[in-house]
């Protein structure tokens, strides 16, 4: 690779012309190379119509998306985040009121211990770290005890919060005052088209 991975990556502006000239050429000798067996397999497979009519029009109309960004109210985030924080801090107090003591809720370890080994509820798979406490097996535990609803609103309320309301303003350009997705829209089966952010590598 002419660049190189991880640690060792280079940037092509480091390189000289001649090799980056060199590379290019051969990336693009070798996709026009696979062009005949690429449409042969696509129309073996019936599949040639939809590529001329739907894939290749839609490039255009996703580059559009991409240039043009999208418009965040951040006003309204902040005002989502602060909301939110204090929904969590309501459902904390509750989760701790039930238990009896305070503890980390967002450590699976202390989690487990609160409800296998005082609340004696039905032990889930165990891992290296301990008994499993995610999603699933919270969802399998619902009903139980009152503090299973809380510990699973606290965690949504929370994955809301750091991933979306309160990271999405730093995404901004600062010279557009947009957030500019990239779509990758071969790597996804299902039919809707979520964007990668710039910092986000989420296949669509």
């Amino acid at each position: 690779d002419l660049i190189g991975t991880g640690k060792k990556q280079v940037s092509l502006a480091t390189l000289g012309v001649k090799q980056v000239v060199d590379y290019a050429c051969a990336n693009v000798n070798i996709t026009w190379g696979l062009r005949d067996n690429l449409k042969e397999e696509l129309c073996r497979q019936g599949l040639w119509q939809l590529f001329r009519e739907v894939e290749m029009p839609l490039v255009p109309v996703l580059v559009a998306m991409e240039r043009n960004g999208i418009t965040l109210d951040t006003n309204l985030l902040r005002k989502m985040s602060l909301e939110l924080g204090q929904e969590m801090l309501k459902l904390e107090a509750e989760i701790y009121n039930s238990v009896g003591h305070q503890f980390n809720i967002n450590s699976h370890q202390q989690l487990a211990k609160v409800l296998f080994e005082e609340f004696k509820l039905p032990r889930s798979r165990k891992t290296k770290s301990g008994y499993s406490t995610e999603a699933s097996v919270l969802e399998g535990l619902r009903g139980l005890h009152p503090i299973i609803e809380r510990v699973l609103q606290y965690r949504q309320l929370g994955k809301l919060k750091s991933t979306y309301i309160d990271a999405l303003p730093a995404l901004i350009n600062p010279k557009t005052g947009r957030v500019h997705t990239n779509f990758i829209k071969q790597a996804r089966l299902q039919g809707d088209f979520p964007p990668v952010s710039q910092t986000y590598k989420i296949s669509l």
